[in-house]
Formats: structure tokens, C-alpha cells, sequence
């Protein structure tokens, strides 16, 4: 028999054998905590998850992993504040980890602030194609998801696009949601060139859409539907959008958050009629609004900001009319509760009282305006003209160019002005 004292020496210098240091150690309890997160994460127990990470981190508080983790935490918890506060952290060691510019990112669109969220989600893209496929796509997703919240809906096109090219088929389940992302982009595409009137781009976009949508799953399919008649509705075209779905039956309260749930077809229809430039649809709009606003006490302020919203364009729509009275009156009636007005609607009303004969007190009030509200100065160039000072009338339509107001053929006045007198001069 060999004695002790070689053999342990001989053990000692095999290769491959080791004596577990207190590092090691550290670095199996992280690991364990780790798991232990991820497991009650698993089940729904986020403060359990988040107090375990807590430990993690106070045992080894350089851990990228831990960090990473925790900030994860907090943005499943709804918590995107104190998931930006601990990525700040991190980034401030790695200021070019993939991950946690993709998380920041992240975190920074749920609280608004989308300019500096893009700044990270473009070094995220940058920086993650060595992590594999699954991380490069989900920073371009991100990346896209914020890139349409900015309007910036080409863009977001191509970094979803880009996505569905990276994952190929590795991974079915992001590879829908990706997919699913961008009809929802295609849709808001389409929703926008009919604003500007390019109907036959808006319905291919949409088409496409709806065409992508097919290969999705039944909820998400309805989403992509709805979200189609819905915009449709916004910009006046539901009967367009409703041949498009070929009598699909689709349901929008998927697009609607739960408190608006109950109203969902009294919404659409109020939509119909506030994309109308008819007046008495859009008080039949403004009231149904209101009376929505009594019914949804958690999105009453929203309602009744869309009521506010239908009143003025009645009132628009009443004054392009020559029912100058009426107009006056319905203008007065959006005015009414709300606490604090932008000054523009001050200065409507004043071109209102001056049509309906109220000069003076019209005058008046664009007096006190023409410092703030640009077109106040070239509607006092207008009376001015009238009353036979064309020297003033010039200078407040210089002033009115000058400070961006943007009245109907203001270049051509100025000049023809220009014509009459010297500049500088008066006549």
C-alpha cells in the first residue's frame, strides 16, 4: 500500500483536477440564484424573482448576467423606470452589450422617450449578430416597433423585414410575431397615404396585410382586420375597408383596451362620422362622444377631447359653409370646459366674432394675439386693408411671413406689395 501522503500528491497533479476556490464558489451561487429567477419568473412570481437577483447581484454585483436579469424583471413587472435605471448601470461597465441596449430600448419606448430608445436599438442591431440569429432578430424588431411609433413606417418596414430574413425558419414562434408586426406596420402604411390621398398605394398596402395575415394565428389575424377597419374608419373609407374584408365578420375590440370594450361599435361609428367634412355628422359625432365619456369613466378625458375635437371641425365646416351664426355658436360650445385652450382657438373665435360683425371686439382679441399665433398678424393685415391703411397691411403681412404663418396666397400679396411700395418706405 502507497502512503498517504504521495497519493494526495499524486491526485494534486493529475490533469483536469481542481480544488473548488472561493470564486468558483461565488460563481455557483449566482448561477443557482440565476436558475431560481428564471423559475419563479416561470410561474408569475416576480417579487420572489426579483429578490433572488437582488442576492445574486449583492454576491457578485459586476454580473452582466444578473443585471440583464433583473432589468427583465422589472419590465415584466411593468416597471420600465427601474429597469432603465439598472441597464444604465450596466451600461455604464459595457457600454456595447448587445442585450442590454436592446433591453434600454425597450424600456425607454414604454416611458416615451423614443428618440434616445432608438440610439440604443441602433447600437443593439449593430452589435448582435455574434450572439446567433434569436438576438440579432429581436433587437431589429425592437428596433422596428419603435421606428413605427416614431411614423417613421418605411423604416420600421425594413427592420422587420430584415428580421423575417435573419430567422429564416430557426425559430416559428418569434418568426410570427415578427410577421405579425409587420402587417400591423403595412396597415398604419396603408392608414396614412389615405390621408395624403394616395388611395391606390393604401389599399395595396393593406392588401398585403391582409394577405400575410392568413398564415397567422385566428387572434392575430382578427387584430390585423380590425386594425384595418379601424383606420379605414378614421380617414372615412369603412365602406372601402368593409368590401376589401370581404364580409369578414371582424370584431375591433381586440385593437380596443378593455375599458373601451362596451362602446366598441358605438366607437367605430362616432370614427365614421369624425372623418366626415359634414357638420351635422360630426355633432352627431361630438354627442356620441359625450355620451360615451358618461358610460367609460376610465377613458372619459379621451372621449371627450375627441367630442372637443368633432365640435371644431363643425364649426370649420359651418364657416367654409357661410353659416357664419351657427358656426359661431358651435365654436363657443367646444370652448366650453375645456381648461385650458390652446391660443389658436382663442384666435378662431375671433375670426368668428369679426365675420358674424362683432369687429371690435374681434380686433381686440387679435391684438392681444398676433405676439403668439402668426395668423393673427395677417388677419389684422386683412382689416386693415379694408379700413384703408395699406402701409400697416403690409407690414402685418411681413410680420405674419416672418414669424411662419401660413396664410392662403401670402407670397403673392407680399409681392404685389412689394410693387406698390418701396420697401422701407412708407407711402
Amino acid at each position: 500500500m502507497l502512503p498517504l501522503r504521495p497519493v494526495l500528491f499524486v491526485l494534486l497533479l493529475l490533469p483536469g483536477l481542481a480544488v473548488a476556490g472561493p470564486k468558483d464558489d461565488k460563481r455557483e451561487q449566482v448561477r443557482t440564484l440565476c436558475q431560481r429567477g428564471r423559475e419563479a419568473v416561470a410561474r408569475g412570481d416576480l417579487d420572489a424573482a426579483r429578490r433572488l437577483m437582488e442576492r445574486a447581484r449583492k454576491i457578485d454585483p459586476g454580473s452582466s448576467v444578473v443585471e440583464r436579469n433583473l432589468a427583465q424583471i422589472e419590465l415584466r413587472a411593468g416597471r420600465p423606470q427601474a429597469a432603465v435605471a439598472v441597464l444604465r448601470r450596466l451600461l455604464r461597465r459595457s457600454p456595447a452589450d448587445p442585450v442590454a441596449n436592446r433591453l434600454i430600448g425597450r424600456a425607454l419606448a414604454e416611458l416615451g422617450q423614443l428618440q434616445e430608445a432608438q440610439g440604443h436599438l441602433e447600437k443593439a442591431v449593430a452589435t448582435s449578430h455574434p450572439l446567433g440569429p434569436v438576438a440579432e432578430a429581436r433587437a431589429l424588431v425592437t428596433s422596428g416597433v419603435v421606428r413605427a411609433r416614431q411614423g417613421r413606417l418605411f423604416n420600421a418596414m425594413v427592420d422587420l423585414t430584415q428580421a423575417v430574413n435573419v430567422l429564416g425558419h430557426s425559430r416559428s414562434k418569434l418568426l410570427e410575431q415578427v410577421n405579425a408586426d409587420l402587417a400591423r406596420v403595412r396597415v398604419a402604411l396603408g392608414v396614412e397615404q389615405l390621408g395624403r390621398g394616395r388611395e391606390k398605394a393604401a389599399w395595396s398596402s393593406m392588401r398585403v396585410a391582409l394577405g400575410a395575415a392568413t398564415s397567422l394565428p385566428h387572434a392575430e389575424r382578427v387584430k390585423i382586420q380590425a386594425a384595418v377597419l379601424l383606420g379605414a374608419a378614421v380617414r372615412n373609407r369603412a365602406e372601402q375597408a368593409h368590401q376589401l374584408l370581404r364580409g369578414a365578420r371582424v370584431d375591433i375590440q381586440p385593437l380596443l383596451r378593455q375599458a373601451y370594450a362596451p362602446i366598441a361599435a358605438r366607437l367605430l361609428e362616432a370614427y365614421t362620422d369624425l372623418s366626415s367634412r359634414d357638420s351635422t355628422r360630426l355633432l352627431r359625432a361630438a354627442t356620441s362622444f359625450e355620451r360615451m365619456a358618461e358610460q367609460v369613466e376610465a377613458a372619459r378625458p379621451k372621449l371627450l377631447a375627441m367630442a372637443v375635437r368633432c365640435r371644431l371641425r363643425a364649426a370649420a365646416a359651418l364657416f367654409e359653409a357661410g353659416s357664419i351664426d351657427e358656426a359661431r355658436k358651435v365654436h363657443r360650445q367646444a370652448l366650453q370646459g375645456v381648461t385650458d385652450p390652446p391660443l389658436a382657438w382663442f384666435h378662431n373665435a375671433a375670426v368668428l366674432d369679426y365675420a358674424a360683425g362683432d369687429r371690435a371686439q374681434a380686433i381686440a382679441a387679435l391684438e392681444r394675439l398676433k405676439k403668439d399665433v402668426p395668423m393673427a398678424a395677417c388677419n389684422l393685415a386683412v382689416h386693415s386693408e379694408q379700413a384703408y391703411a395699406p402701409w400697416r397691411a403690409y407690414q402685418l403681412f411681413k410680420e405674419c411671413k416672418a414669424r411662419g404663418g401660413r396664410f392662403p396666397g401670402l407670397d403673392a400679396i407680399l409681392a404685389a406689395r412689394r410693387l406698390a411700395f418701396d420697401e422701407g418706405k412708407k407711402p
